[in-house]
């Protein structure tokens, strides 16, 4: 992915927000997450050693806590 088609991280979290306020199926919203989430890591292994990495490295950390939030959910 060149950097003129990789999204900010602002971007995908707002993808990441409107997925997951919506209501999905389980599997649906983890398909989503999936593609957020390498989306998101690639975009900062791209970035890796500049001032846009931390960006990225705070979105997946909020997707990692919604990950393990719904995956607790889900085993209730």
């Amino acid at each position: 992915m060149s950097n003129q088609q990789r999204r900010s991280a602002s971007e995908i979290r707002v993808a990441f927000k409107t997925m997951s306020v919506q209501e999905l199926p389980y599997a649906s919203a983890l398909a989503i997450f999936d593609h957020l989430w390498d989306e998101a890591n690639r975009a900062a292994v791209e970035v890796m050693g500049t001032s846009l990495m931390a960006e990225y490295v705070a979105l997946l950390k909020e997707m990692e806590w919604w990950f393990q939030a719904e995956a607790k959910n889900a085993q209730s």
